[in-house]
């Protein structure tokens, strides 16, 4: 268990040391270390390539390839800007691939965009999303000599900063474990951590949760035998706790829609602060989450 906890510490710092310009990314089954030239409403990214630049363009979740091949007679990478551009009908006789004039194409039609978005609303500061999940869970950090896993339900807030990153997000979860047979711990929790997306694979993305404080309240109910083995009473152990678990997990979701998302979790696999039971740390959401 602590070789397991090393390792995925390990691969924490990995990723947050990769926070600053670059990203991995997947595509068309190539995995990529790709360096941010221009983030905003169009990114653009790049890399060395073996023998030549690469160039891709993000809008949304969507990630593109721009090539320097003909098509009809006219640049493919000139056609696939115009057709994601279009809003702005930009011109693009005089675009050349490379770092320098693609960089600039990008940058102008950001600053364009943002001064239509000005014009209709007022900026948009912040986005969010909302979900709901369900699982199971053997509650590693508190007592469950059986090893027993126990249903839950819960409901999730996130929220982010288009303009700043699409990888960093704060979220607040809500969530209830239930009691089973033999087993009569519940548990409520109010929890909120940090999401880092460190993996797009086209529509599926990879992200590390880490939970930072929880506000939790549990009950326990327990039976007092004597030592005949008789039934002497049921007695009820319970309380509010706030913690700070700096836990870490794992997680998935996958674009189904233009703002839904099938999701997946591994939850709070290591802490490092509280002590677990002993058990291998089992606790599996599957759910759906929605951008507002």
């Amino acid at each position: 268990m602590k070789r397991l906890q090393r390792y995925l510490w390990v691969v924490l710092l990995f990723f947050w040391s990769g926070l600053q310009g670059q990203g991995i990314f997947v595509i068309e089954g190539d995995t990529l270390k790709l360096t941010a030239e221009v983030r905003g409403e169009l990114s653009l990214f790049w890399d060395e390539g073996p023998e030549r630049p690469r160039f891709f363009v993000r809008r949304g979740d969507r990630m593109l390839e721009l090539k320097d091949s003909l098509h009809n007679g006219r640049a493919q990478y000139q056609m696939e800007l115009e057709r994601i551009t279009r809003d702005q009908n930009p011109s693009l006789g005089d675009l050349e691939f490379s770092l320098a004039s693609l960089g600039a194409f990008v940058r102008t039609y950001n600053e364009n965009a943002q001064q239509q978005k000005t014009q209709k609303e007022s900026q948009r500061v912040f986005a969010s999303r909302i979900g709901f999940f369900t699982g199971l869970t053997n509650n590693v950090y508190a007592d469950n000599p059986d090893n027993v896993l126990a249903p839950l339900i819960g409901l999730e807030f996130e929220m982010f900063n288009p303009q700043f990153s699409w990888r960093h997000s704060v979220v607040v979860d809500l969530e209830q474990s239930f009691k089973r047979e033999g087993y009569r711990y519940t548990a409520t929790q109010l929890s909120v951590g940090y999401r880092y997306r460190f993996v797009q694979i086209n529509r599926l993305q990879f992200y590390l949760d880490a939970t930072l404080g929880r506000l939790l309240y549990e009950r326990d109910e327990y039976q007092e035998i004597d030592a005949h083995g008789q039934l002497l009473a049921m007695r009820d152990n319970s309380g509010f706790k706030l913690q700070a678990p700096l836990s870490l997990g794992i997680g998935a979701d996958y674009q189904v829609t233009q703002k839904g998302y099938i999701t997946f979790g591994y939850n709070e696999v290591v802490s490092a602060t509280l002590e677990s039971n002993g058990s291998f740390p089992i606790d599996i959401t599957l759910g759906y989450r929605y951008q507002l």
